[in-house]
């Protein structure tokens, strides 16, 4: 599996059509589209995997930066609003260029002990991970290397083989089997883990969604897509964790759009520094995400929170007070248990139906916010 793993990642990312030996020269943003030389007697291609970096003197630095720009924008910006949208994008864009210099910086040091010319290495943006030739000296030495985690052959995947991806990848089945299920037809996350996709949407660039969604909370992102990355690499170009987070797919090479995951955590409104209403960010992102948000409050099940909702918190209260035997169940708690004292009654109906009153003039909040 490990290896139909990095050949499907290293084929989409690199199309090397006729790979069987030294990858070319990578830019800075982008990886080689042909190969450069034929493999030798004396090396071969692999996946290099280091210890990620620490961003602890970044995450300094960059929070230092935007406190200075934030004050800077009071004399210029009298729009609280504007200004939270201002930093927000500020900040990650001086996180990320930051990042990429360290992983850049990183992949050079290693090339640099090793004896192997930058010209002949892709190194990731993103994830601590390279894949460059080496000689059965350098491989031995590669695997002596305190930074290093792991070492992989890389083999390239056939054409065919390149072909039939792409055919699976083109329907709403396809896609979810064949990025969340093992090579055996195991899934690879936990069963309260939900999936779906969205095509052909966002504003301006269109783009696939494969939809993760059911999470309890945004720590069990990265675990996640650790999970996913068994069977294709997902990587986060910025670097943070958050409900609304987007993951690119190397397996988008080929495709008539990217593929990205985007994750959702229950309860949650999106957004990293500035939580933005689901409205918002469903505007933003070109659909809608609130089937994928709501669970606290949604008693019924079909992603909205409403009068409905309050009756049968109401209805279950008083089945489970007139019915010795009755009890409430671990998933009706989640649900409608929305002041969390461990059981449902009428200050939960009134709760969830002064929540939908609120929603539809316009308030835009989550339910656990507004309870606050």
């Amino acid at each position: 599996m490990k290896k139909r793993l990095l050949s499907a990642v290293l084929a989409a990312t690199l199309s090397m059509t006729a790979l069987t030996a030294v990858p070319i020269a990578v830019t800075a943003e982008t990886a080689p589209e042909t190969a450069a030389s034929e493999e030798t007697a004396q090396t071969k291609n692999y996946w290099i995997f280091y210890k990620n970096i620490d961003t602890s003197d970044i995450d300094t630095i960059v929070s230092q930066k935007t406190h200075e720009y934030q004050y800077s924008l009071y004399d210029t910006v009298s729009d609280q609003r504007e200004i939270e949208k201002m930093v927000t994008d500020y900040y990650k864009r001086i996180r990320l260029d930051m990042l990429k210099e360290a992983f850049g910086k990183k992949s050079a040091e290693i090339l640099a002990e090793l004896g192997v010319e930058p010209t002949n290495a892709f190194c990731s943006q993103f994830a601590p991970t390279i894949v460059c030739p080496l000689t059965d000296e350098q491989y031995e030495k590669v695997k002596k290397m305190d930074i290093i985690t792991g070492v992989d052959v890389y083999e390239p995947v056939s054409v065919s083989e390149a072909s039939d991806l792409k055919n699976i990848l083109s329907t709403k089945e396809g896609i979810i089997n064949e990025c969340t299920l093992s090579e055996t037809g195991e899934p690879l996350c936990g069963e309260h883990i939900k999936f779906d996709v969205q095509f052909n949407v966002g504003n301006g660039t269109k783009i696939d969604y494969l939809v993760v969604y059911g999470l309890k909370s945004s720590k069990e992102i990265s675990q996640v897509a650790k999970q996913l990355s068994q069977k294709h690499l997902w990587e986060n170009p910025t670097m943070e964790v958050y409900s609304g987070v987007t993951f690119k797919s190397a397996i988008s090479k080929g495709r008539e759009r990217p593929l990205q995951a985007v994750f959702f955590v229950e309860d949650e409104l999106p957004g990293f520094v500035t939580k933005v209403s689901v409205k918002t960010f469903s505007e933003s992102i070109g659909f809608d995400t609130a089937p994928y948000i709501i669970s606290l409050g949604d008693g019924n099940d079909d992603y909205k929170i409403d009068a409905v909702d309050a009756s049968e918190a109401l209805n279950l209260y008083s089945k489970v007070q007139t019915d010795k035997t009755a009890a409430f169940t671990a998933d009706q708690l989640r649900h409608l248990d929305v002041d969390k004292d461990g059981a449902v009654n009428a200050i939960d109906a009134s709760a969830i139906l002064s929540y939908y009153a609120f929603t539809a003039t316009g308030g835009e909040t989550s339910l656990p916010d507004f309870l606050k």
